[in-house]
């Protein structure tokens, strides 16, 4: 996961277990003394996925299950937090990493969503989570209740690490393996057809890049392997969806899962700082909203011709840095020519910094080349989502 500070706690336990009773007792009571003290869309390939060897001793699980579950609690639910963003219809969506308590009800939506021979068991998905946290993402929302909010978990991503695109390699987490293997993309059935799915798979592929952006500047002489590749096997209905969040379709896949013909594709991740390609935001933080600037050329257009070429390229450079969400262009009439002045989107904490940024720095402005006006804008049916 990302680099929190925070205190670990570990347990470890060696003693006989007598019983799997005994041992779910045990993991119970230490989990409720911790919390008492500390806390005053379509399927992708779904396969068991287990680090732990046959000769796994019971103890040794029990510490695992344990030591993960209090390290959990003891990083808060805030400090697991990925990034905001907004479904089709407006609601906010939040996106963390899952903590071993999420995972039943993660369960419960794979269940739901996947056939039976397709859908992860509650095992695999609690190994995904212990030995493979950092790419478990969940998308959750906030529903209103009488006496407070409460976070819904609506849908969820997760992935291993592997050497190789195959059943077995795909069977068990490696934390040095090159290839990232999607296995489950699920949205909850009630909340689909809102552009949840395409948001939460564009979220995962941002933080992976962030991720070994982060490795690739911190640990240059790290022996660890980068990842690659992203990986998954999809259906064919929906290839169309993953083509358009990036991905290549490569070929039939020979694994067997389930009944229907898989196909296998793929998205390469530069490893070098250099090629990381950054992928815009397309929606304002939780903490910003929309503001649109309207213009109209002040100067014959040899004159502004220039400063439009440097408009362009601020705007692409305020694009890849992340930080500001925003697109340009112009309005044309029937035909399709331009002369109905140029119209730019983008989201800011305040009226204040969105008029700062483009007052001071846009150069069409800074160099008196338009009549512009700035102002706030509220979607009243629907919201604006920019590619």
């Amino acid at each position: 996961m990302r680099s929190n500070t925070h205190t670990k706690l570990t347990i470890s336990i060696t003693l006989p277990i007598p019983s799997a009773l005994f041992t779910l007792l045990v993991l119970l009571f230490l989990s409720s003394v911790v919390e008492r003290h500390v806390c005053a869309f379509g399927p992708a390939y779904n396969i068991a996925s287990t680090s732990t060897t046959s000769g796994t001793s019971s103890s040794a699980i029990v510490t695992t299950a344990i030591t993960s579950r209090i390290s959990m609690m003891m990083t808060t639910k805030a400090t697991n937090g990925i990034d905001s963003s907004n479904d089709d219809d407006g609601n906010l969506l939040n996106f963390r990493y899952a903590t071993l308590e999420d995972v039943p009800r993660c369960f419960e939506i794979e269940s739901a969503s996947y056939p039976s021979d397709e859908a992860a068991p509650l095992a695999s998905l609690t190994n995904r989570q212990i030995h493979a946290g950092m790419y478990f993402i969940l998308c959750t929302t906030t529903n209103a209740t009488e006496k407070q909010e409460q976070e819904t978990i609506i849908g969820f991503v997760c992935g291993t690490r592997c050497t190789e695109f195959s059943e077995q390699s795909m069977s068990e987490h490696n934390p040095s393996g090159k290839l990232l293997a999607i296995h489950s993309i699920v949205v909850e059935e009630r909340y689909r057809r809102k552009g949840i799915a395409s948001k939460m798979t564009k979220q995962y592929i941002r933080n992976i890049i962030a991720r070994e952006k982060e490795n690739d500047t911190e640990q240059q002489q790290s022996i660890s392997q980068p990842v690659e590749s992203i990986v998954l096997i999809a259906k064919q209905h929906l290839l169309g969806f993953y083509v358009r969040c990036g991905f290549c379709v490569n070929r039939p896949s020979s694994i067997v899962h389930g009944r229907d013909l898989w196909y296998e594709i793929e998205m390469e991740i530069p490893t070098s700082i250099e090629k990381t390609e950054i992928i815009p935001r397309t929606l304002p933080r939780s903490d910003e909203s929309w503001f649109c600037k309207t213009e109209r050329f002040s100067r014959p257009f040899p004159e502004v011709k220039p400063y439009l070429e440097e408009h362009e390229k601020w705007v692409q450079s305020l694009r890849e840095t992340q930080d500001v969400c925003i697109v340009s262009g112009y309005r044309v009439d029937d035909q399709g020519k331009p002369g109905g002045g140029g119209l730019m989107f983008l989201a800011a904490k305040s009226y204040e910094e969105a008029f700062e940024l483009v007052s001071k720095y846009d150069p069409l402005i800074v160099n008196k080349c338009v009549d512009w006006e700035l102002n706030g804008w509220i979607g009243q049916v629907g919201d604006i989502s920019i590619q």
